[in-house]
């Protein structure tokens, strides 16, 4: 194995340390991409629960294709607090 100077290891190893260091940061950032797509889904679904229940509870649901039973259970998931 080839001998090399102090200064040339010094400057390999933070070479290895800039390229670990960079690679985990790209994998941090992509984390909290898909963290925030995940909270737009949650909110999407929040929402479209909610608008579900509104429009039962007042009977201006116009889409047919839900029974009475599928849109009791809607409306219990929407408001429910968790404590249940």
């Amino acid at each position: 194995m080839p001998k090399v100077s102090r200064g040339k290891a010094a400057i390999i190893n933070l070479q290895r340390e800039r390229f670990l260091f960079s690679r985990s940061v790209l994998q941090i950032r992509e984390f909290l991409h898909q963290l925030v797509e995940l909270g737009d889904v949650v909110i999407d679904v929040f929402v479209a629960v909610l608008r579900i229940g509104i429009r039962a509870k007042f009977g201006i649901f116009g889409g047919g294709g839900c029974s009475p039973i599928h849109l009791s259970v809607i409306i219990e998931i929407s408001y429910t607090d968790g404590n249940t």
